[in-house]
């Protein structure tokens, strides 16, 4: 099995367009074109945050990211297909985030220490920011971008066990 780069990206709108989950399938479609073993791809979203920030922008976009998920609850949704021979499958785990607020000073020293860069929605579950987390509805494992519940399932369909 060949292990890449996963694509990962933020995003404000509300709705999870099938466009969206199909592109996994695609790519693991073509990619698996050009290789002759079993392709896990997957899909990263970060949903209802207010600037969209987190992965490409800068330390005024991942303060301003964050100041929207304070005292809020957003939804990460990660979509993972897999492909093997003739045949490709997808699932789909929708998770929701509750955040507790982040007062100024605690998101300043966050945003200081560099934790948000590269990261949907600014912040890695995993991380210092899971203190700020109330509640989770979903998959943890989601949240961090890849389903493994979904990802065992996806592969035992396939006759791998694991």
């Amino acid at each position: 099995m060949h292990v890449g780069q996963p694509l990962s990206l933020t995003c404000d709108d509300a709705s999870l367009p099938v466009d969206e989950t199909n592109l996994v399938m695609k790519a693991v479609q073509a990619y698996r074109r050009h290789q002759p073993d079993c392709v896990l791809g997957r899909f990263h979203l970060t949903k209802k945050i207010p600037h969209g920030a987190g992965l490409g922008g800068g330390s005024s976009d991942a303060a301003a990211t964050l100041r929207g998920l304070s005292a809020r609850t957003h939804r990460v949704i990660t979509a993972v297909a897999v492909a093997l021979g003739d045949e490709a499958r997808l699932a789909v785990s929708v998770s929701r985030v509750s955040f507790a607020e982040i007062d100024e000073a605690a998101l300043a020293r966050y945003v200081a220490g560099g934790e948000p860069f590269g990261k949907a929605g600014a912040y890695a579950i995993q991380g210092a920011a899971s203190a700020w987390v109330r509640r989770i509805d979903g998959s943890y494992s989601g949240i961090m971008g890849l389903p493994l519940y979904e990802t065992a399932q996806l592969l035992r369909s396939f006759g791998v066990r694991c």
